[in-house]
């Protein structure tokens, strides 16, 4: 993703803003690969697409792997990763594409994530590589989210929306944008060769207090349906913070000038309590599942 790479993206706040997934998903993907602590000997994990690290970071602390991998384009992404104070056991960075692990050997890997990155990837290319990488028997695990929403304000939720759709439509790389806002939907399963067809899941969170989610539309099967899993309490602050960190606010300011968030947040303070107190945001989200044929 182009805009994460350039000088004057702020990775520092990316980090600080974007939100962590919780240990209950990052279980899940544990649970479905068999990963554990007394299993881990010999164990590799590669996170594409792995910004400055979220979750790289949560994977070796698990202590399920002997080793993990953060792959990114971007070294500007990638080095935040690597100045993580104190730093993080078992992890090594390096500057990769997803379409090309040059980086990677044959058979060597035994669980490939991508945490709000495989929207941006090309598939026709990414699969083969998975499949090449992989041991008998890994797992692709795919995390991703889509657009919040504040279920307690549901006018907090339009604005946003508003913003997103109208003042930065022009601003999205596409189709990456609209990729996860479908939560994935557009990305189809790889050929059976070579792939436990079997494996194949989609696990959609979108069941609950939430409204403006485009998971609706009949995704490709097999698909099951979920309550909300990400969700987090936070400030107006942490709120806007993240609203800053999307790409299309980025390229937005570099066209424009200025801080187009600003607007928004003034909106906003008319609608929600000041900080420190907070309030629950919630997002519609993906994990996808796919299993190299042992």
């Amino acid at each position: 993703m182009t805009s994460f790479a350039k000088a004057a993206f702020d990775s520092a706040a990316y980090l600080a803003c974007r939100p962590r997934y919780s240990k209950e998903l990052v279980k899940q993907i544990l649970d479905y690969g068999h990963f554990t602590p007394s299993t881990k000997s010999g164990r590799t994990a590669v996170d594409l697409g792995c910004g400055p690290g979220q979750l790289t970071a949560q994977l070796a602390s698990t202590n399920a792997f002997e080793h993990v991998y953060g792959l990114d384009p971007s070294a500007k992404m990638l080095s935040r990763g690597m100045q993580a104070d104190p730093p993080a056991p078992r992890i090594s960075y390096r500057q990769s594409s997803a379409e090309r692990l040059e980086c990677l050997a044959d058979s060597s890997v035994d669980l490939l994530t991508a945490s709000q990155a495989a929207h941006w990837f090309d598939h026709s290319k990414v699969w083969p590589e998975l499949l090449r990488v992989l041991k008998p028997g890994g797992l692709v695990a795919y995390l991703n989210y889509g657009e919040c929403e504040v279920p307690t304000h549901p006018e907090v939720s339009r604005i946003i929306g508003r913003h997103s759709h109208v003042t930065l439509a022009p601003h999205w790389q596409q189709p990456g944008r609209d990729i996860a806002e479908n939560l994935l939907d557009e990305i189809a399963f790889p050929g059976t060769q070579g792939w436990d067809k079997s494996s194949f899941e989609r696990r959609k969170f979108d069941r609950g207090n939430i409204t403006a989610t485009l998971s609706d539309v009949a995704a490709p099967p097999p698909t099951t349906h979920h309550p909300i899993a990400f969700k987090l309490d936070w400030t107006i602050d942490q709120l806007t913070g993240y609203l800053r960190t999307w790409s299309a606010a980025h390229n937005y300011d570099e066209a424009h000038g200025g801080d187009v968030v600003d607007q928004v947040a003034r909106e906003l303070q008319t609608l929600l309590p000041a900080s420190p107190e907070t309030f629950e945001i919630v997002w519609p989200g993906i994990t996808l599942f796919a299993r190299k044929a042992r």
